[in-house]
């Protein structure tokens, strides 16, 4: 589950959770909800990565017997683990936002966060010409990454560095612009307030960022 967890929270699939949710689906009702049981025993003491994987296959695999405590306990502790590491909730499934407003009636998703005042953030100048990389989507070798150029004495370019067709890496990459601005501040603000958040962020951006993604450096683990 812990390596589930890692896989999934990225969006990847895997011959291993393929190989979950085939078992999992082959179990009758009462073999699940036995499984599930055990499951919740075996992860919500060690938390993290354990966590969040159990509880995305139970999602994945339309399991909902919300009288069951065991099923109850494992998602709400998943996305308490996701609100720590404040994950939007455009990240979450229908099905996901709606449990946890049930049963959270009333309750914000997320406290708001604010980037840094203009005159108070860091941000290294670029020449004109130069561009820095500020992120990667994923931790794939094939990731979309995303930099920042200035193209002009006054003007700022945000693009995606991206395959040309996903899964084609000889066909090569290309760049897909995002947002222009006549300063990196701004730019920095908008890709700050992506509720896709990545995998990697430069550290002048990260104080930008309103939300996070589960990852190593940032998820309460207790992992054997």
């Amino acid at each position: 589950m812990v390596e589930r967890g890692r896989i999934r929270s990225e969006g990847f699939k895997s011959e291993l959770t393929d190989a979950q949710d085939r078992h999992f689906l082959s179990l009758s009702q009462r073999e699940q909800e036995e499984y599930v049981d055990a499951l919740a025993e075996a992860v919500l003491p060690l938390g993290g990565w354990a966590v969040i994987g159990a509880a995305d296959l139970l999602v994945r695999a339309v399991f909902e017997p919300e009288d069951r405590p065991s099923y109850v306990s494992l998602l709400l502790a998943d996305l308490e683990l996701k609100r720590a590491v404040r994950v939007s909730d455009i990240a979450l499934s229908i099905y996901e936002a709606e449990f946890w407003q049930r049963h959270n009636p009333g309750r914000e998703w997320l406290e708001p966060k604010y980037p840094p005042a203009r005159d108070e953030a860091r941000i290294s100048p670029l020449a004109v010409g130069e561009e820095r990389e500020v992120g990667r989507h994923t931790s794939a070798p094939t990731s979309n990454l995303v930099f920042v150029r200035r193209t002009a004495e006054d003007r700022y370019l945000a693009f995606v560095d991206q395959e040309v067709e996903r899964g084609e890496p000889a066909k090569g990459r290309v760049e897909a612009p995002m947002r222009e601005a006549d300063n990196l501040y701004d730019l920095f603000v908008f890709l700050g307030e992506s509720p896709l958040a990545n995998f990697w962020n430069h550290e002048e951006l990260e104080p930008f960022c309103i939300y996070d993604r589960p990852r190593d450096s940032n998820l309460p683990n207790r992992d054997p």
